[in-house]
């Protein structure tokens, strides 16, 4: 029998189900949702976590990369004409943020997250 915590910012822990697997009995395999699959390319980051600066390296054909807040709110929207970009915090609150690198069509080329570290 299994079960988890799961811990978000300072909130008291969300106890998952209680499941229980036996090895090799009913084992049931995830099939991939073409709707909601993220693109097989991602945005690297370095550092990361960082303090006040991290160096993005794009996906090839990046012209646009957008950062998110973790809610899902577009914060800044910039173009990118070379494969690394370099990505000043600029008095952003410490926190996790997301990442969206488009195309010119503005399809999604991958997905990234950098992490703001407190000071």
């Amino acid at each position: 029998f299994n079960s988890a915590a799961i811990y978000f910012d300072f909130n008291p822990p969300i106890i998952t189900n209680t499941t229980r697997h036996t090895v090799g009995i009913d084992y049931i395999t995830g099939t991939e949702n073409p709707i909601q699959s993220e693109p097989p390319s991602g945005i690297q980051t370095h550092p990361n976590p960082a303090r006040v600066e991290t160096t993005l390296y794009l996906p090839a054909g990046t012209a646009r990369l957008i950062l998110f807040d973790a809610g899902g709110k577009p914060l800044r929207s910039m173009s990118a004409r070379e494969p690394a970009l370099r990505l000043q915090r600029d008095g952003l609150p410490a926190g996790v943020y997301l990442l969206r690198a488009e195309d010119r069509q503005g399809r999604v080329l991958g997905w990234g997250k950098i992490v703001w570290q407190g000071d």
